[in-house]
């Protein structure tokens, strides 16, 4: 046979139609170094072995054949899965990546803020088709929502949190730290970079942690106009008010006299 690189060899002749052909390769001169052609694609050689087997029908090319195999090498040798030693479903014999390799993520969300406290979080994402009520999180503590599952690729994928297992209470993502979604929205972005990616915590609709307001110490940062935050109570309640009230907090008092003296003498509009 001729050898044309790469390991193939070649070899043609000339047949007849319709002419049987047995045949077997050898690695040599010796039988001893000849190939063990399978049963499966093999015709027995009486000898407890075979031969492969082509019926001439015209001008054809078979093969390449593997030697000793049925088909081509590089069928024989390719093991598709993931080859990717980081992810959760490394495969050692695989040598032909074919993207299933996954990835554990875990994420997390601060609700703290949101009133009144949601009974439901649920997560949803480009990984996981979108579908608002696949993946619920669990409450680990006061606030505090997580989940732990496995993303399918190592590319940035998308996703945002949601307070009911549909859209309508879906967070809205600040563009700071949002990937558009398409629909004039934004959505979360991340990307998976080992065994297991743990993102940072988000608040609720936010891009960093939550900071919720407390309960303010005086009525001008609480409550409305005519009223004042009365401590004892934990609510917000009306002035009386009256004319000699000048600044309007419900009393008279020094402030009120000052700001009659600053005018003192002006001549009414």
């Amino acid at each position: 046979m001729v050898d044309q690189g790469e390991g193939i060899w070649t070899v043609s002749f000339e047949a007849n139609a319709g002419t049987v052909v047995d045949y077997k390769f050898v690695n040599g001169t010796n039988w001893s170094s000849g190939e063990s052609v399978p049963e499966g694609c093999g015709n027995g050689d009486g000898f407890g072995g075979y031969n492969r087997q082509i019926v001439v029908a015209g001008p054809d090319v078979f093969g390449p054949h593997c030697f000793g195999a049925c088909a081509a090498c590089t069928a024989n040798l390719d093991f598709p899965g993931c080859t990717d030693e980081d992810a959760v479903n490394f495969d050692s014999g695989a040598n032909l990546d074919n993207g299933t390799c996954a990835y554990s993520v875990v994420f997390g969300v601060d609700v703290s803020c949101v009133e009144p406290a949601p009974t439901m979080v649920n997560l949803a994402g480009s990984f996981q088709g979108w579908d608002a009520a696949a993946t619920p999180m669990n409450e680990t503590s006061a606030g505090l929502w997580t989940l732990e599952t496995t993303v399918v690729g190592d590319a940035e994928f998308t996703y945002k949190f949601l307070l009911m297992s549909d859209w309508q209470m879906a967070e809205n993502v600040p563009e700071s730290c949002g990937l558009s979604d398409g629909f004039g929205g934004f959505n979360r972005t991340a990307i998976p970079v080992a065994l297991t990616t743990e993102l940072p915590v988000a608040c609720f609709g936010e891009c960093g942690a939550c900071d919720c307001p407390g309960v303010p110490l005086d009525g001008t940062q609480f409550c409305g106009p005519n009223t004042f935050w009365d401590a004892s109570l934990g609510l917000c309640v009306g002035l009386t008010v009256c004319e000699e009230d000048i600044d309007g907090d419900g009393a008279i008092g020094v402030s009120d006299v000052l700001a009659l003296l600053s005018v003192f003498g002006n001549v009414c509009p």
